[in-house]
């Protein structure tokens, strides 16, 4: 089964074990963007193998471990927004059941287990409970929300990306400079070995 990078169908357990797992499909699961995929291949996050064609294929066991800390880092994964707010239903209920497994001091992870809600729904209910802000009022101010964290990771990337490309046109003026000098060393000696 070959897929395209821009393969847009949904893949369900059965069809990720046997097709081969590229850049697309594996920034689904785990949540980012393609572009974040490539920066994790370039990091040493990621490891795929490259096929004849020069397509990247992920492992599925390596992507299903990093999506795994990510969330237990409590980064938001393979469920969408949308996904989350059209499934979420308030109660009160589900509100006292997840604070009453936070108090049992649970993972996350394990909460979206017990009371079978979206991540990002088991999230926000376990911000409110540590930080003792009001719960959210429904899909709208989790969308919300969850957008405004996501705006404030890009933010970070974004601002480390400019420092790092700071400290490449530091590290390239330098070099520039360092070449100016050794052309200027060598036409010197040149200068020099022509009036001997």
């Amino acid at each position: 089964m070959t897929i395209s990078p821009d393969d847009d169908e949904p893949r369900t357990a059965d069809t990720l074990s046997d097709a081969p797992l590229t850049r697309a499909p594996t920034a689904r699961l785990l949540g980012v963007h393609v572009s974040t995929v490539v920066r994790m291949e370039k990091r040493g996050v990621l490891h795929p193998k490259i096929a004849d064609d020069g397509t990247r294929i992920h492992d599925l066991a390596e992507v299903r471990e990093l999506a795994g800390r990510r969330v237990r880092r409590g980064k938001p994964t393979a469920s969408k927004t949308s996904e989350a707010a059209s499934s979420y239903s308030r109660s009160p209920e589900l509100d006292a059941q997840v604070f009453k497994l936070c108090r049992e001091r649970r993972t996350k992870q394990e909460i979206v287990e017990i009371v079978r809600q979206p991540y990002e729904v088991v999230y926000a209910l376990v911000n409110a409970w540590a930080t003792g802000e009001p719960a959210l009022t429904g899909p709208d101010d989790l969308k919300d929300q969850i957008v405004d964290e996501l705006r404030e990771e890009v933010t970070a990337e974004v601002r480390g990306l400019r420092a790092d490309v700071k400290r490449l046109e530091a590290v390239v003026e330098r070099a520039e400079e360092r070449l100016e000098a050794a052309e200027r060393m060598f036409w010197e000696a040149r200068q020099r070995m022509g009036r001997e």
